[in-house]
């Protein structure tokens, strides 16, 4: 049973007593009854709301079933490690994440649109999200396929990694928009992708293409939850 609808009944219960000592023993009401039913009441409505209702998104893709995700590269080159591909998407999706720690410059990448020549970014739309300066930095980009500099990434930015390390995007079905939140709910950027002429039905026109991740040179990344979670009905 929710929270506060536990403090609701108990709130109904203080009343009926109040009611009956007042109304049929003719007492007077007890004063400490009024104020506990009172405050449950007040409480319920301010303190016991949580920012995020985690209970309204149900988990549809768990990367982390089996425990902490890690993503390392000792190497020169880029590392991949692709989780899944092909994710059909009929309505609006969030990616959660709970970031842990990393070294060197590391990313999360969801493809709308795969390469399709031998430039490794032509026609290729992704969303990316990752830790860089050895895990003190959440970054973000959007690739639209359109150039390898600029104006590409079409949108780039970052901010300092949270304290609880949890990160959460939230799309529309296709990923015309989207919300970068923390873990209290707060939108830390929105941003329409339909500017570019390559996103005008946004990121994800067919669905997630391909959950992909990556490292660079000798980086390495850890990261607690990874989570897809689509509306509850």
């Amino acid at each position: 049973m929710p929270f506060n609808v536990s403090f609701y009944i108990i709130a109904a219960i203080l009343t009926v007593i109040i009611v009956v000592r007042v109304v049929i023993r003719k007492a007077k009401p007890n004063l400490g009854h009024l104020l506990t039913a009172f405050g449950i009441v007040i409480s319920s409505c301010i303190g016991n709301q949580p920012a995020i209702d985690q209970s309204q998104w149900l988990i549809r893709k768990d990367y982390t079933v089996n425990g902490t995700l890690l993503e390392a590269n000792p190497g020169k080159g880029w590392s991949s490690n692709p989780l899944e591909s092909n994710i059909k998407i009929k309505r609006s999706f969030r990616l959660y994440v709970e970031f842990l720690e990393a070294k060197g410059t590391n990313a999360i990448m969801l493809y709308g649109r795969e390469t399709e020549s031998q430039n490794w970014w032509e026609g290729m739309i992704r969303f990316e999200i990752g830790l860089e300066n050895d895990g003190a930095r959440v970054y973000y980009n959007v690739w639209d396929g359109i150039s390898e500099t600029e104006p590409s990434p079409f949108l780039t930015g970052g901010f300092s990694k949270p304290k609880d390390g949890i990160v959460i995007v939230q799309f529309d079905s296709q990923g015309k928009h989207f919300s970068i939140l923390n873990s209290r709910g707060n939108a830390l950027l929105t941003a329409d992708m339909t500017q570019s002429r390559n996103m005008a039905n946004g990121i994800f026109p067919e669905g997630i293409k391909l959950v992909n991740l990556t490292s660079g040179p000798y980086s390495e990344m850890k990261i607690a939850r990874l989570l897809i979670l689509e509306p509850g009905e």
